[in-house]
């Protein structure tokens, strides 16, 4: 296609195309053991339980485990929670890997506030990145673990961020 304006009319078709097709091949899912509904974007599969995990998914170079962690009085306040399970997490990613780099945040999400912590862990000098988000129902923990080994990719820190934006209680 020689003519721009023809281009720039190809490309937005094309992109409202692919954003569409995305959309319809997303799927809304109450994963069994869990107090939410979340949905996973197209090419995005779900797995059973395991021993580690309530709930598992995977799409592209990305993976969710999903865990059920243990109690926080809801009374509390919320940095509590937050700096709680930072250092719990800096703690184990620590432990497996005395470089680690971990650092978290309140964010916002639908569900309410949750604590979002990233992190660098190598296993034998690969990289593994973590994004997991923590959140507090009823005076429960519910953590939300993505990762992927290597790098995240900008399509995997996609994939997690609409992931996470979509996890509502049910």
């Amino acid at each position: 296609m020689r003519n721009p304006r023809a281009l720039r009319t190809f490309l937005v078709v094309f992109a409202a195309t692919a954003v569409v097709a995305s959309a319809a091949g997303a799927a809304s899912i109450h994963p069994t053991g869990l107090p939410v509904t979340l949905t996973l974007p197209s090419g995005w599969s779900a797995g059973g339980a395991t021993k580690a995990a309530v709930f598992n998914a995977s799409g592209g170079a990305g993976h969710l485990a999903v865990t059920k962690g243990g109690s926080f009085p809801q009374g509390l306040p919320f940095a509590l929670f937050l700096k709680t399970e930072t250092s719990a997490a800096a703690k184990a990613y620590k432990g497996e890997d005395a470089h680690a780099v971990v650092s978290g945040k309140k964010v916002m999400l639908p569900s309410g506030p949750a604590a979002q912590i990233k992190a660098t862990v190598h296993h034998g000098g690969a990289p593994v990145t973590v994004v997991l988000y923590s959140l507090l129902h009823n005076g429960v923990t519910y953590h939300f673990t993505f990762f992927t080994n290597g790098g995240a990719s900008a399509a995997d820190r996609a994939a997690f961020a609409t992931i996470a934006k979509s996890i509502r209680y049910s």
